[in-house]
This record gives C-alpha cells, structure tokens and sequence, in this order.
C-alpha cells in the first residue's frame, strides 16, 4: 500500500515582503465567515509553486495560544486540501500564493474551517482553469 505524500515544507510558506505584497495588492479575494482568503496565480511561470500565508490578528484573538492554535487549524486543514492545486501547479507551471487571514473574534472549530477552506480552493481552481482555457 502506497502513502499519500501530502507533506507541506519549510519552504512552502510565504515570507518574502515582496511575495505578501504581491498577494495583497495583485491577488483576489474570498470572504467566508471564519476567514478572509486572498489568493494570487501567475501562469507561464518559471518554476512550479505553492506557497502559503496564514495571520490571525492580535486585535481579534487575544491569547497567543489561541492564535497559534487558529494559525495550527489553518495550515493543517490547507495541507490536506491542497492536492488538486498541487497538481495543476505543477502540470501547468504556474506560480500559486495563498494567504489565510482569521477574521472572527473567536476561535473556530476545524470542521467549519476545513468545509469553508476545500469550497474557496474549488473556486481558486476554477479560476486558474478558466485563464488556462482563455489563455490556450
């Protein structure tokens, strides 16, 4: 029996200035109730990337343990739900940023963040699919 290798590394993370800024300022956005989700593609890319940013703001989690726990759910429901992306990342050479931000003032529940993450990364994959469908 074959593992799914569904490991996300050190180097899959946003942290370059320029990176996050690209991600703000050129990137689109997806409000749900728990998060606010930006995203940002570009295609014809040199190399195949994934690439993620996760916050959650002092003014709305007080505790840094709960901060922390928010930023733990985020990545970890991401890492598992983040195959399809990986995929055409990789098929296509595209360049993908994400970037997570929590946006409620309590701590929520993993299942609502994993239900709400998978339907905002079917929308990014539709995106991406729609400019690869023009581009061709």
């Amino acid at each position: 029996m074959s593992k799914l290798k569904n490991k996300f590394k050190r180097k899959s993370f946003l942290k370059l200035k320029s990176e996050i800024q690209s991600l703000f300022n050129e990137g689109e956005k997806i409000n749900t109730s728990s998060f606010r989700l930006f995203y940002y593609f570009e295609l014809n890319s040199q190399q195949s990337d994934l690439k993620l940013f996760v916050s959650a703001p002092k003014k709305l989690l007080k505790s840094a343990v709960k901060r922390n726990i928010a930023k733990r759910r985020f990545k970890e429901a991401f890492r598992l739900n983040c195959h399809h992306l990986k995929e055409i990342s990789e098929k296509h050479k595209i360049k993908i940023f994400v970037g997570i931000i929590h946006n409620n003032p309590s701590l929520i529940k993993y299942n609502e963040i994993e239900k709400n993450l998978i339907l905002s990364l079917q929308k990014i994959y539709t995106k991406i699919y729609e400019k690869l469908e023009q581009n061709s």
